[in-house]
C-alpha cells in the first residue's frame, strides 16, 4: 500500500470521507477514501501499480469478464451498444475521422466500433484480458502507452470510465496534451461522486468499486484537473444511460423488490439530472481540447 497527495492541489491535508469494501473481494478488508481540503476525494491508502493487479483478476469484474447471456449480461451489453453510438455522436462533430487513442479500453468494445467506422485505432489498457475481441487489424493495442511509437498523434484520445483507476495522471494527462493534434478532443468520462443516486445507497454504491477506483471525481474536480492540464473543457453532458447499470450493480445481487426498487431510483436520479444538468448526472462525459 502507498499513500499520496492529492492529485489535483498537491496538498497533504486530508479528512476522512467514507469507509467501503471491495464489492468483488471474498474478505472483509475495508478501504478509506479521504477528502482533501481542496474537496477531491480519493482513495489513501491505496494498492501500488503491482499490488491493484490482484483486485481486477476476478471473475465478476464487469468489464473484463466474459458475457454468458444472463440477464445481468443482457443489461450490460444492451447499455453497451447504446452508449457506443451515442459516444460516436458526442465526438463525430468535431472530428469525423483520423487517428484515435482510447486509455484503459477494457476488451475493446469502443476500440473496435470506431475501427468499423473506418478510424485508425490505438488501444491501450493495463488491466484487460483481452483475447479474441480486437477484430480489425487496424487496431494497434498496446499494454502501456509508452509502447506507442513517439511519432504518433492523435485526433482523439478517449478515457471511458478509466481516469479513475490510473496510478499516474501525471504522465497521462500530460501525454495527452502533447499527442493531440491542433484542434484535437480529449474526451474523459468519469462516475460522479454528486450522483443523485449516492446518498441512497451510502458505502454500497458501486462506484466507489475501491480499491481499482482511486478517485471520485464530480464536475468540478475533473474541470479542475482539467484546466491543471491545459485542456479547456468545450462541452459537458449528463450519461443517463449510466444510472440504471450503477444502481442496479449497487443492489446486487438483485431480486424482483430490488429491481422494482431499482426502477424508481432510476427514474428519480433521471428527474434530478434532468432538472440540475450534468453536476448532478450518474456520470460525466467532459469533451476538452488543448489550450
Amino acid at each position: 500500500m502507498e499513500s499520496i497527495d492529492c492529485v489535483i492541489c498537491g496538498k497533504q491535508s486530508q479528512s476522512p470521507f467514507e469507509t467501503v469494501f471491495d464489492r468483488l473481494g471474498e474478505n472483509e478488508n475495508t478501504f478509506h477514501l479521504v477528502r482533501c481540503t481542496c474537496g477531491f476525494v480519493f482513495l489513501n491508502p491505496r494498492p501500488t501499480q503491482t499490488e491493484i493487479q490482484n483486485y481486477y483478476n476476478v471473475p465478476d469484474y464487469d468489464p473484463h469478464h466474459e458475457k454468458q447471456g444472463n440477464v445481468w449480461d443482457s443489461v450490460y451489453k444492451f447499455v453497451q451498444t447504446v452508449t457506443l453510438k451515442w459516444k460516436y455522436r458526442k465526438i463525430l462533430p468535431f472530428e469525423e475521422l483520423g487517428f484515435l487513442l482510447d486509455i484503459g479500453g477494457g476488451q475493446g468494445e469502443f476500440a473496435n466500433y470506431m475501427a468499423e467506422k473506418n478510424w485508425y485505432v490505438y488501444f491501450q489498457d493495463d488491466h484487460s484480458t483481452i483475447k479474441r475481441t480486437l477484430i480489425s487489424n487496424t487496431i494497434q493495442s498496446y499494454r502501456h502507452v509508452k509502447q506507442i511509437p513517439d511519432d504518433v498523434e492523435f485526433s482523439v484520445i478517449t478515457l471511458w470510465h478509466s481516469l479513475e483507476h490510473i496510478h499516474d495522471v501525471d504522465f497521462v494527462f500530460t501525454y495527452i496534451s502533447e499527442k493531440l493534434v491542433e484542434g484535437g478532443v480529449a474526451a474523459i468520462a468519469v462516475p460522479n461522486l454528486n450522483a443523485p443516486e449516492r446518498k441512497i445507497f451510502r458505502s454500497a454504491w458501486a462506484p466507489y468499486d475501491a480499491p481499482r477506483h482511486l478517485y471520485h471525481f464530480n464536475l468540478q474536480s475533473l474541470e479542475d484537473i482539467c484546466e491543471k492540464y491545459k485542456l479547456t473543457v468545450i462541452r459537458k453532458y449528463s450519461m443517463f444511460q449510466d444510472a440504471p447499470y450503477n444502481i442496479l450493480l449497487s443492489l446486487t445481487p438483485l431480486n424482483p423488490i430490488k429491481l422494482i426498487k431499482a426502477f424508481f431510483i432510476t427514474l428519480y436520479a433521471w428527474i434530478y439530472t434532468a432538472i440540475r444538468g450534468p453536476k448532478y448526472s450518474s456520470s460525466i462525459l467532459l469533451l476538452c481540447q488543448k489550450q
